[in-house]
Formats: structure tokens, C-alpha cells, sequence
């Protein structure tokens, strides 16, 4: 059977054919040491069970042990489920006390599951978070994937979002969703997506899509300074999945004005000139500047360009660093924040101490998987009352993937990339397709035959009902 080829984006958004097309048997992609994605990923076909989350994977009991480090490190605040339960109740979330700390286990098959970057330099060894080699009786493995759309097959939960037939997202990272089925897990590492919208037949691309760059872009729009319609903000790698969708978010939630900086490689005048006028036009964009007119400006008259649009330059966000970070630096107004969400020059950024002494300019570093991780939270919280932070957090989490979804489905202002889609055994030529513009996915459902068919009897039945 030949995978060479990209599933068709229809197959994953046909949602009514789900249940009946989804892998009878296990299958999953597994390592056992870390290297080259390429060299260290197996293709396990047709294994008899699913295996159990390795150690960095988010395991059952995660609050639970959380918590109870909490009470042993002596930390303030009472963690116990009742009054974190009662919170939820009483402040009316998102989350019902139900949902947000049902630690009941459910079964899930994930439908299509994410590649990123950060996947990649896991498997390497690479990334802040390292795996761990799990062993059972056959087995040394972890398994990759953290973002994904799944479907419930079975639950013990009584939450009525989170029954058979349910499609859920991830809470939590590293559940190992390169994989036809999860492992049971307790409820609280799922969102329902009937909690972020009420479609009858949600779009799975978009549940995919906007899991990591545009909430990664929410969050830094939201979280670090107050913006308005007087506020500038600067997205370095304009063309970016992060800095698009920030772009959108910026107009649309805030009404502020943005500022791209782009590569221009080779392009002439001309074609600069005409790419700009698209850009600005796809983006609701106010101005594109290239990262050669940066660096060649003098910073006087580069601080004086990109504040006169709104005169406040509050946020610039800003995955590049190095020389093009150093010099948008200087344009922050009083109180501005730079944030930092990746490093592609490779290259230091250099901050000059006058705008931390004398304006009062502060530097972040942003990590999603931080914000996500019930265990990272624990290490940030001074609150007096965490649990309440904790639902806060859950309540946050929702609020913004109903936000972005409908950015993209209702109101069409937010266009996510392309996405291309493999089945598991056909990794390598996924892994060749990260970084050039598209959403990479597995589709972890049937083989393309047992689809085809499928499809085909369907396509069948339709015609006779129209004889």
C-alpha cells in the first residue's frame, strides 16, 4: 500500500463518518532513544492494546500529585477537590465542577494529530522537555504527539460533554496522540469542543489548527500589557503561523495597529511593492517594513516610523532576536514589553540597559507549553489561593479557543495555513513538509484502501437513495 501521496483535506472534515471509519486495531509511531526523527521513529502496526503515557507524558493523577506536593511543600490555600469544586459552582465557569477536576477515565482515539517543530527537536533531544523510555513487556518506547482532535469511545465520566461520540482537544501535553488510540485517561486532560462551539459539525482542521500558533499569539496579545486602539505592536517573522494570526487577533480583539518586519531575500521593488500590498491586504495590516530597512535605518528615524502610526509602541512580539530584536527594542514606548518566542537568527538579543532604567521596558520570554502544563503551574504560583488560580486557568484556556474558533469559522478573519495530512506510516515524508508554510498532520484513522472503500459504499448508498 503506497502512503506517498497527501490524505485530501475532506476525509478528516467528513465528522458523520468518524465512528465507523475509525483504526480497529492499534497502530502508533514509537522511539527508543533519541536521534534523528527520520532514523529513531517506528511504524507499530496492528499492536494488541494501547500502551500507557510514558513518565513525561501528562499520567493520571497529575493534580492529585500535585496538589499533595503542595500541602508537603506547605504551601497556602486549600487544594482539596470539594472546595475547588465549589468554586467552579459558585463562580459560574466554564468549567463545571463536573468537568474541570473529573478525574474519571475516558478513551480516546485521536482523528488528526499535529507535527510540529518542537515534536522534532523532542524526538532529537533537543527540547527543554526530554523524554522518558518506558519498558513493558516488549516494548522501550515513547510515543510522540501532542496536538490533536480526538473522539471519546469510551468514558466513565457523567459529564454529558464527555460521553461516546464526543470530539475533545488536549489540556495537556504529550499524551502520545501519534497513535490510533490513547491510552485510558482521566477526564481532566480533554476539552470537550462542545465547550468552545455549539456547530453541529465543527470543522477538524480548524480544532487542529488553532491549538498552538494562534493561541500562542492570543496569549501574548492578552497577557503581558494592556493594548488598545491607540497601541502599535511589532510581529518580527511576519509570515509566520504566530505573527499572521497575531495580526488578525490584534485588529480584531484590540483594534490595534500592527507592524510586520519580513525577509525580503531576493525580490525586486516591483515585487516587493505588490507582496506587501497582498500581505497588508490578507492581514488587516497597517505597515510591512523588511529586515533589511531595519537594520539599515538609523534607530532615531526607525523609532520615529513605527510610532507614527499611534505614537505607542506597547508590545513587540518577536521570534527572531538577534540584530533585527535589538534594534525594535529601542522603538518600545514607556512601559512597553518585549516578548520573546524563539530564536531563528540564532544570534543574542542585546537589550540597552536606558530603556529598563529610564522607561521602564521589561523583557518575557513566552513557552506555551508552560502556560499549558498543570505541573509548570505549580512552579509560578505566589497566589494565596492557587485552586482558585487554577480554575481561572482552565476558564482562560476555553474562553480563548472559543475566540479564535470564531475567528476563523464564523467571522472568516482569521485564515489558518493549509494543511497536509499523511498517514502514521508515512512519517518520513511528513517530517520533510515542517517549516514550508503548511499544517502538518497524521491522519490516525483507517489505511487509504479501507477509507477508499468506505467512502466508495457511502458514495454507493447515496446514488441508490437518489434512484
Amino acid at each position: 500500500m503506497n502512503h506517498s501521496t497527501n490524505h485530501s483535506q475532506s476525509r478528516v472534515l467528513q465528522n458523520h463518518r468518524f465512528s465507523s471509519t475509525l483504526a480497529p486495531s492499534y497502530h502508533a509511531l514509537t522511539y527508543s532513544s533519541t536521534g534523528s526523527p527520520s532514523s529513531v521513529i517506528n511504524f507499530e502496526e496492528s499492536l494488541p492494546a494501547p500502551l500507557p503515557p510514558t513518565k513525561h507524558h501528562a499520567s493520571r493523577g497529575t493534580l492529585k500529585s500535585f496538589i499533595k506536593s503542595q500541602y508537603e511543600a506547605g504551601n497556602t490555600g486549600d487544594y482539596s477537590w470539594s472546595v475547588l469544586n465549589k468554586y467552579a459552582e459558585t463562580n459560574e465557569m466554564v468549567w463545571s465542577s463536573g468537568l474541570a477536576f473529573d478525574d474519571s477515565e475516558i478513551e480516546v482515539q485521536p482523528l488528526a494529530s499535529a507535527v510540529n517543530t518542537a515534536d522534532l527537536n523532542t524526538i532529537s533531544g533537543t527540547y527543554p522537555i526530554k523524554p522518558s523510555f518506558m519498558s513493558d513487556s516488549n516494548h522501550s518506547y515513547s510515543i510522540p504527539g501532542s496536538e490533536f482532535v480526538g473522539l471519546i469511545t469510551s468514558s466513565n465520566s457523567s459529564n454529558s460533554d464527555l460521553q461516546p461520540g464526543s470530539l475533545v482537544l488536549p489540556r495537556t501535553v504529550g499524551l502520545g496522540s501519534w497513535s490510533s488510540h490513547l491510552p485510558p485517561l482521566p477526564a481532566y486532560h480533554f476539552i470537550p469542543v462542545s465547550s468552545i462551539t455549539t456547530s453541529p459539525n465543527p470543522s477538524i482542521l480548524t480544532l487542529l489548527g488553532m491549538q498552538i500558533n494562534p493561541s500562542s499569539a492570543y496569549l501574548m496579545l492578552r497577557n503581558y500589557v494592556p493594548l488598545s486602539p491607540s497601541s502599535t505592536i511589532i510581529l518580527t517573522a511576519g509570515k509566520s503561523g504566530v505573527s499572521t494570526a497575531a495580526a488578525v487577533i490584534a485588529k480584531r480583539l484590540y483594534g490595534a495597529s500592527v507592524i510586520s518586519v519580513i525577509r525580503r531575500k531576493s525580490l525586486s521593488d516591483t515585487e516587493w511593492s505588490t507582496f506587501t500590498e497582498s500581505y497588508k491586504s490578507t492581514y488587516n495590516v497597517d505597515m510591512v517594513l523588511s529586515e533589511e530597512s531595519v537594520t539599515k535605518t538609523p534607530p532615531k528615524k526607525l523609532i520615529d516610523k513605527v510610532q507614527s502610526l499611534t505614537g505607542e509602541v506597547p508590545l513587540i512580539l518577536d521570534c527572531v532576536g538577534g540584530k533585527i530584536g535589538s534594534l525594535l527594542n529601542l522603538t518600545l514606548s514607556r512601559n512597553g514589553c518585549h516578548v520573546t518566542y524563539g530564536g531563528l537568527s540564532r544570534e543574542p538579543l542585546k537589550l540597552r540597559a536606558g530603556g529598563s532604567i529610564f522607561s521602564n521596558t521589561s523583557h518575557h520570554g513566552f513557552w506555551l507549553t508552560r502556560w499549558t502544563n498543570y505541573e509548570e503551574w505549580g512552579r509560578w504560583w505566589s497566589s494565596t489561593n492557587p485552586g482558585e488560580l487554577l480554575v481561572k486557568k482552565m476558564d482562560e484556556r476555553v474562553e480563548m479557543l472559543r475566540d479564535i474558533y470564531r475567528l476563523v469559522e464564523e467571522e472568516e478573519s482569521l485564515v489558518l495555513p493549509e494543511t497536509k495530512l499523511y498517514h502514521l506510516s508515512d512519517y518520513e515524508t511528513a517530517f520533510g513538509m515542517v517549516g514550508k508554510g503548511y499544517k502538518v498532520a497524521f491522519d490516525c484513522r483507517l489505511d487509504d484502501d479501507d477509507n477508499e472503500e468506505e467512502e466508495g459504499k457511502e458514495e454507493e448508498e447515496n446514488e441508490g437513495k437518489k434512484e
